[in-house]
């Protein structure tokens, strides 16, 4: 995931909640990030464009948000 996603990610997060309840969201993530991994998701722009670069990133960027909002993130 490149920077602005998790930036994005994190930002929906409220930290004036309990440690307790931004450590479960944090831990969402981390679990559907892995579980995307697992599942065989590219996290390189190389995987999702052979030139890499822009549109690889712009792929993959693509990619994560949709496997995250269909989370609710």
């Amino acid at each position: 995931m490149k920077g602005n996603l998790k930036r994005k990610l994190l930002s929906k997060i409220d930290i004036t909640q309990s440690k307790g309840a931004i450590r479960k969201q944090v831990e969402e993530v981390q679990n559907i990030a892995r579980k995307g991994l697992q599942n065989g998701y590219p996290i390189r722009p190389l995987d999702m464009d052979q030139a890499g670069g822009a549109l690889g990133n712009a792929k993959t960027n693509s990619l994560w948000s949709n496997i995250f909002n269909k989370h609710g993130w």
